[in-house]
């Protein structure tokens, strides 16, 4: 039966929803028997996420094998009245997706998964280096790109240091840096170079959380963490450095 019925805590479930909202409003839901997952790419191509809910992050959790199209900004204004402490169940068949909150009940019907955008089912990047820190620090660095207003961020992996260094496209006088020991995997020293305003949208949701990127020369970077047994990965596009 193509079905998902899941209980999960209210603050789980909000907070994956409201990554998925922040590439996009609508998405779709690969549910199978042991998780649901969902990938989503903005429209400019530029960002990638991809997050999954394993049923070992559930109080319970049956599921047939379907795919859905469903209304993520529904599900985020719906959940952004819920009170956090507690838990909801989430249901989705083959027409609509209910959720339900102690009395409240709520649902609506699904979008059609065929009129939006293909999402590949995997991204292959090349990866040298992989940097693990805490994501307060992680959003810390990127307030302090914002403040000295960087529009890129180059980061540079060497074997022994990790750096953050701020980029401005009016080559103004003011300078930042940022360096330290978080590497956890080198193959090869790393070099790219990422807009600021992507990785601030992301640093707002991961300060209790250890994450950890992945990137090489001139090639995307992967953030990924974990949030109460739920998988998150964002895939942010490189920048091309021109020269004059």
């Amino acid at each position: 039966m193509n079905e998902l019925c899941m209980r999960i805590e209210a603050r789980t479930l909000k907070h994956v929803i409201e990554l998925l909202k922040s590439v996009d409003d609508e998405g779709v839901f690969v549910i199978e028997p042991g998780r649901v997952s969902c990938r989503i790419v903005d429209g400019g191509n530029a960002c990638w996420i991809h997050v999954a809910i394993p049923a070992g992050a559930c109080d319970h959790f049956t599921a047939g094998e379907f795919r859905a199209g469903v209304d993520i900004g529904w599900l985020d204004r719906v959940l952004n009245v819920t009170p956090e402490m507690g838990g909801v169940k989430m249901r989705i068949d083959e027409t609509e997706v209910h959720l339900e909150a102690g009395q409240h009940h709520a649902s609506t019907v699904l979008v059609d998964a065929g009129m939006m955008k293909k999402v590949p089912d995997t991204i292959e990047t090349k990866q040298t280096v992989a940097v693990s820190m805490s994501g307060r620090f992680f959003a810390q660095t990127i307030r302090y790109l914002q403040a000295v207003n960087a529009d890129t961020v180059r980061i540079d992996a060497k074997r022994m240091e990790v750096a953050f260094i701020a980029v401005r496209e009016d080559k103004g006088m003011s300078k930042y840096a940022c360096k330290g020991d978080w590497l956890t995997r080198w193959a090869g020293d790393a070099r790219s170079l990422y807009n600021v305003q992507y990785l601030s949208k992301i640093a707002e949701h991961v300060v209790d959380e250890v994450i950890t990127l992945q990137f090489g020369v001139d090639t995307p970077v992967r953030i990924g963490w974990t949030h109460e047994g739920c998988e998150i990965e964002y895939i942010l596009a490189h920048r091309v450095h021109t020269r004059p």
